[in-house]
């Protein structure tokens, strides 16, 4: 449990460094890709709501403090993405539950690589 944490917070620390040092340099489209939310977005999805949230809260203080960004929107964003991440992983179990015809319909109509 614990290594599980000291993991969580490693890897939003690592994408804070990576973020606040390569990425300013390197554009994909002319924007700067902002590797916070998209960590906190892939915590919550492979770790949990729990996970999800505080990685997305942890981050986004790491972001206040030391980058200064813009106060309370970086939080609610990271915050939101970490969420997000374990909404969209549960959406995704409950409609990959074989054997419910009606959810695979669902989402083979939705998208034809879901099913």
């Amino acid at each position: 449990m614990i290594w599980r944490a000291w993991r969580i917070i490693m890897t939003v620390l690592l994408a804070f460094l990576i973020q606040s040092t390569a990425l300013p340099h390197l554009r994909i489209g002319g924007r700067i890709v902002d590797l916070i939310v998209i960590t906190g977005y892939t915590i919550g999805y492979a770790a949990g709501a729990y996970a999800g949230l505080t990685a997305g809260l942890l981050s986004a203080l790491i972001m206040e403090v030391l980058a200064g960004d813009l106060p309370g929107l970086t939080a609610v964003l990271c915050f939101a993405a970490g969420g997000f991440g374990a909404w969209s992983a549960a959406r995704l179990i409950r409609l990959s539950i074989p054997g419910k015809r009606v959810l695979e319909a669902i989402s083979f109509g939705w998208h034809p690589s879901c099913a």
